[in-house]
């Protein structure tokens, strides 16, 4: 019991996704690294996401406030704006202007559908919508 307190304290940080907003056609587009993909195995402790923004639109393109700018499901799919952090597996969530950061418990096996979300000066709200599949703890 003790070696499992121990692996759910440890937390991993799964690097920085470098986030990029641009103009197409018009509009404000979010691309980033690997898509924001990322696959957590099983047995794999804790991961943290870290996010930063370069706005390339001239528009003030970052992150809403914490927590609304993500939105999370177990359900593999993409989170409407507003929805809110529907998994307990989500945790140490925060945002700030162009950096924001969340933790991945990777507590049980499932797939997230998670959305960032994102103010411009324009009134729109554009978003980056990854997936995460955990394979989650290994209980011993």
């Amino acid at each position: 019991m003790e070696q499992h307190q121990e692996m759910l304290e440890r937390t991993e940080t799964v690097g920085n996704v470098q986030l990029t907003a641009s103009l197409v056609g018009g509009q404000v587009v979010i691309t980033g690294d690997s898509n924001g993909n990322a696959n957590v195995g099983k047995g794999q402790p804790p991961q943290r996401f870290t996010f930063n923004l370069t706005d390339n639109t001239g528009l003030n393109v970052q992150f809403l406030p914490t927590p609304t700018f993500l939105c999370v499901n177990e359900l593999g799919t993409c989170p409407a704006i507003g929805s809110g952090i529907q998994s307990d597996q989500i945790t140490n969530v925060e945002s700030s202007n162009r950096t924001a950061a969340f933790t991945d418990q990777n507590s049980e096996a499932c797939t997230l559908g998670y959305a960032l979300y994102f103010s411009c000066d324009n009134g729109s709200n554009p978003s980056f919508d990854p997936i995460i599949v955990n394979g989650g703890q290994t209980l011993r």
